[in-house]
């Protein structure tokens, strides 16, 4: 998925503190003729060159949602014309964790009104440049379509960022700490890139639904991304990195996919040195009861874990992985329906603990002296075969 533009929206990458800015109370707009000065609009028109502003507010949500924007399209007309906004450089806090900070709700424009991932796309909905601490939810987009969220700073929230039956969504290089769960998505048509996730318990959660890309995370945590039931996900050079979350003291996993198909898992770096329950078995990659899994290219260094853990799954394929000084390296319980590697002379998986030598090459191995980078003798393990295992790891 193409990486997109910002320029256009004149969003000034400077996050909101409580300096400078002025206190209010939270902000409600109900319906398209709402956007008004008293309701804490600083200025735009609502066009996609003049768009509604809302910034340099400090607002205390202990007892009502931040900043909400909610029915700004008219059902009554079959394509309503988007209404264009900016939420920037605003400070929202709350001691109670019972509200959100920020709520759009049957907010910018009709599923499919504008190409989401196109060159030059606006985004009739923005969110930037902001901090938010303290409450339920950082963010709660329920049934909005084509927004963007950008260089939002979340702490100490329950979720940071919180995707309802939305779609066209990009959640682009946003910081989210010491909070339960980082990114929650249930929803569908989802670019989630270049994100900090640190010291949560859950980096991102992704339930039912299908067409997202999560690209360029960095996750620290002892979950770091769940697919749940999820299909057509894209996980790509996302580096996450065991570590304690608020609650959560042990690693459970890196990845893990739970009834979830057509998931591609590419050039993902996971890494853990902190201590695991063995016995519940954790992993830096954890499938079950999934079906078509493309895991490649990935690195996996989970310590007292297992590496990748295939359970009651299907049509997988493993290979060009490194797997490190894994406590149990890979585990595969329905060896006749996947693979781990990818034939000859293309090969499977580095394994650190692999033993064989490499002196032979063909598709037998019975070309001498020949070395080719594969190993002349199979990895076993349980309770699956890489064919062909790579003698270097593979870059």
């Amino acid at each position: 998925m193409s990486l997109l533009p910002f320029a256009m929206l004149a969003i000034r990458q400077v996050n909101a503190s409580p300096m400078g800015l002025r206190q209010h109370t939270p902000i409600l707009i109900d319906g398209p003729g709402n956007f008004a000065a008293s309701n804490g609009v600083t200025g735009g028109s609502g066009s996609p060159n003049d768009p509604y502003i809302i910034q340099g507010w400090s607002i205390d949500a202990s007892t009502a949602n931040g900043i909400e924007i909610r029915n700004i399209l008219n059902p009554a007309t079959p394509v309503p014309p988007p209404i264009y906004f900016v939420i920037r450089n605003v400070f929202i806090h709350s001691e109670t964790n019972a509200y959100a900070d920020i709520v759009l709700d049957s907010d910018a424009s009709p599923q499919g009104l504008s190409c989401f991932e196109c060159p030059g796309n606006i985004f009739p909905g923005v969110i930037a440049n902001s901090t938010l601490t303290g409450n339920g939810d950082g963010i709660l987009l329920r049934d909005s379509n084509n927004i963007l969220v950008s260089g939002v700073t979340v702490h100490d929230s329950q979720t940071g960022v919180h995707l309802l039956d939305s779609a066209f969504l990009n959640i682009r290089g946003n910081r989210i700490t010491d909070s339960g769960t980082g990114i929650n998505v249930s929803s569908s048509l989802v670019d989630v890139f270049y994100n900090t996730i640190v010291n949560t318990d859950n980096g991102i959660f992704v339930g039912s639904y299908a067409s997202l890309d999560i690209e360029h995370n960095y996750i620290t945590g002892p979950r770091g991304f769940t697919l749940d039931g999820s299909g057509t996900v894209i996980a790509m050079y996302n580096r996450i990195i065991g570590s304690s979350g608020p609650t959560v003291h042990l690693y459970e996993y890196g990845v893990s996919e739970y009834q979830a198909d057509r998931i591609n898992l590419q050039n993902n770096t996971i890494t853990n040195s902190m201590p695991t329950n063995f016995q519940s078995g954790p992993a830096g990659i954890n499938i079950t009861s999934s079906s078509s899994a493309f895991v490649a290219g990935n690195t996996v260094q989970a310590g007292n874990s297992y590496g990748i853990m295939l359970h009651h799954a299907s049509g997988s394929s493993v290979y060009h992985n490194n797997l490190l000084n894994n406590t149990i390296q890979a585990s595969d319980d329905n060896p006749s329906q996947n693979t781990w590697d990818n034939g000859y002379p293309s090969g499977g998986n580095f394994w650190s603990d692999f033993t064989g030598v490499d002196k032979c090459s063909g598709p037998q191995q019975n070309i001498c002296p020949s070395p080719d980078g594969i190993g002349d003798t199979p990895y076993v393990f349980n309770f699956n075969t890489d064919h062909y295992p790579l003698t270097k790891p593979f870059q």
